[in-house]
């Protein structure tokens, strides 16, 4: 090609990491649009209830006995 015959090395360099950035941000764009489609279809099937729900009674009853051990 004679396009790259006329370039400079650190102008096939630069054309080189403007390419580079292009295809990362087009994988990352695409990866984001599948990886919500997949989280959407996930959600729809299953109905699992929050860790935070599952956690709050625990917490709870930690928090009650560091209460009373600092308090004897």
């Amino acid at each position: 090609m004679e396009l790259f015959s006329n370039l400079s090395d650190d102008q096939i360099a630069l054309l080189g990491c403007a390419t580079a950035l292009v295809t990362t941000g087009t994988v990352m764009c695409l990866s984001y649009f599948i990886g919500r489609g997949r989280m959407q279809s996930s959600r729809v099937i299953t109905t699992a209830p929050a860790t935070s729900d599952l956690a709050q009674p625990m917490v709870g009853a930690a928090a009650e006995d560091s209460k009373h051990r600092s308090a004897a």
